[in-house]
């Protein structure tokens, strides 16, 4: 545990190795083309998230956390997040 504490870009780009099959640079390279910010809220990213589809793991792009998680909770699917935005709309007008 303290070694993770102590060395933690050693353990990110464990991670990132493991689970997407990047590496930091990629990461970052990645970051820099977005110009540091969400993919889709444009928020200032500090603890970029690597978005993926699940069913073919292909990366997409880096994502803040309240994204990220959004996206996850509506199951990458495309019907869901239209009706979602088609309620807002609808509930927004009132």
């Amino acid at each position: 545990a303290q070694y993770k504490i102590k060395h933690p870009t050693y353990w990110r780009n464990l991670h990132l190795k493991k689970a997407f099959g990047i590496s930091i640079e990629d990461q970052e390279k990645k970051l820099q083309e977005q110009d540091g910010c969400c993919a889709i809220c444009y928020r200032i990213l500090t603890e970029p998230h690597v978005d993926h589809d699940h069913e073919t793991n292909q990366l997409r792009a880096l994502l803040c956390g309240s994204c990220n998680r959004a996206i996850g909770l509506l199951q990458d699917s495309i019907f869901v997040v239209e009706s979602a935005l088609a309620y807002l709309k609808k509930w927004k007008a009132v």
